[in-house]
This record gives C-alpha cells, sequence and structure tokens, in this order.
C-alpha cells in the first residue's frame, strides 16, 4: 500500500500541476478549431467528386480526425525530452537516487498529465466538432469500457517507446531525429495522417503486424463502431506481445544506463 501510495503521488501531483495552466483551455479551443477546420475542408474538397472512399463517407472520415484529435490528446506525451535534458545536465542523478523506479515514476507524472489533457481538450474538441459536421460516435457501455481500455493501451505504447528514446541519448548524446522519426511514424503508420486502410493492402498487411495502429487507428475505431469485443480479443496476444518486447527493452536499457559511469553534465 506504501507503494502505491508513493507513486500516486507524483500522478496526483503531475494533475494538480496541469490544472494551473488554464490557458490551455483555451489554446485547445483555438488549435482544435484550426485543426478541425483544414481537415473540414480539406476532405469537403476530396469528397467532392466522391460519396465514398475505402467505406468512408464525408461525415464518418470528419469524425474520424475529430476522434483522433481526442486521443492524441491523452496518448501524446514528451518524457523522452525530459529524459534527454536531465541526462544531459546532469539532473538524471537525482532521480535514480530516489527509492522509486525510474520507468514507474515517469508513467504515473506523464499519466496525470495526459489525464489532464484529455479532460481539457475534450469538451473542446466535441464544440468545435459539432460547429461542421454531425457527431457519431458508438457509446455503447462496452465500446466505452473498450475505448478507455485501448485508450491506456495507446498511452503505454507511446510511453514506452519515449522512455526507450530519451535513455539513449547516454549512447546518441541527442534524440532529436530519434524524436522527429517517433512522431512521423506515429502519424503515418499509427493511422494520425490518414486511416490506415487507404493505404494499398500490401502496405495495410504490413502496418497491422506493427504496434502502431494501437496508438490512434484503433482507439478511433472504437468509437466508429468497427473494432468490438471480437477484435479487441483477437488482437490481444499480438498487443502482449510487442509490450512485453517494448518493456524487456526498457528493462535492458535501464541496466545498461545505470552502468554508466558518467553522466552528461554531471
Amino acid at each position: 500500500m506504501t507503494i502505491i501510495k508513493k507513486y500516486f503521488a507524483f500522478f496526483k501531483l503531475s494533475f494538480i500541476r496541469g490544472t494551473t495552466y488554464k490557458g490551455e483551455v483555451w489554446w485547445g479551443f483555438i488549435v482544435s478549431f484550426i485543426v478541425i477546420l483544414f481537415n473540414y475542408y480539406l476532405w469537403k474538397s476530396i469528397f467532392s467528386n466522391n460519396h465514398s472512399i475505402n467505406d468512408y463517407g464525408f461525415i464518418e472520415i470528419v469524425n474520424y480526425f475529430i476522434i483522433v484529435r481526442i486521443v492524441v490528446s491523452f496518448t501524446t506525451n514528451y518524457f523522452d525530452r525530459v529524459l534527454e535534458k536531465e541526462i544531459k545536465n546532469g539532473l538524471i542523478s537525482n532521480r535514480l537516487l530516489r527509492p522509486t523506479s525510474l520507468f514507474v515514476e515517469g508513467f504515473c507524472t506523464n499519466f496525470g498529465l495526459s489525464l489532464w489533457r484529455l479532460l481539457i481538450s475534450t469538451l473542446p474538441i466535441l464544440i468545435t466538432g459539432t460547429i461542421f459536421v454531425e457527431l457519431n460516435f458508438e457509446l455503447s457501455g462496452v465500446n466505452i469500457f473498450i475505448f478507455i481500455f485501448m485508450l491506456f493501451v495507446s498511452f503505454l505504447f507511446h510511453y514506452t517507446i519515449s522512455y526507450i528514446i530519451g535513455l539513449l541519448t547516454y549512447w546518441t548524446k541527442s534524440t532529436g531525429g530519434l524524436r522527429h522519426i517517433k512522431s512521423l511514424t506515429i502519424s503515418v503508420v499509427g493511422g494520425g495522417l490518414i486511416p490506415l486502410t487507404f493505404f494499398p493492402d500490401s502496405i495495410y498487411k504490413v502496418f497491422m503486424l506493427l504496434p502502431f495502429k494501437y496508438f490512434i487507428y484503433y482507439p478511433v475505431k472504437v468509437l466508429q463502431g468497427s473494432f468490438g469485443l471480437n477484435e479487441l480479443v483477437d488482437n490481444i496476444p499480438l498487443m502482449s506481445l510487442w509490450l512485453a518486447f517494448l518493456l524487456v527493452i526498457c528493462f535492458i536499457l535501464d541496466l545498461l544506463s545505470k552502468r554508466k559511469q558518467i553522466l552528461f553534465g554531471g
């Protein structure tokens, strides 16, 4: 129980810290309005001569990107940047001296921040979305449960990759390039740029073997009613395998980084 309280304190502190940034609410409205406005007119132009593309109509595709905004607001984290900065200036030693796991501490801290972002972003996104189209989400009890679960899975995947990239600072000196590759890969292969079914079948089949579909594409499909309990059960083996693989890499890098005798800037 003491361990739970200890890590819950990191979650609570980061969540409370997030509430101090009230300007983010207005910024969320502005960003959501611009992004949804862009997608609305972009896809309106694309659908001007088409009623449907890969089983998506105009209303469905705009709804797709509205849900993408909701998912991204929660799952995105920048712990890789935090780790790089602290490793370079030597402040990472303060974290390592604490009687806590760096991985779990970072997870709880980022989870608190992400939950706050989700809470302050969802309403602006939904309000902005209703200005342009009729919202059409599948909100049955089971679907809400699956969506929450997939959001958590998406966050966990994103966090583990950010953690890995952050620790690689010990060997690469700078992870800026890796962070850009991560963002681009999640956007394209994760379904943030376009639905994955828009890609040719051969590419789509390759993407289905990778973990990035869990970042954005599948959580969005849940609220669009095309990813239910059966699909979740079918995906658990591959999902678990990828998570286990990434967690093992995190564990190995943890051990190797602690053996480093020189801390950057320290």
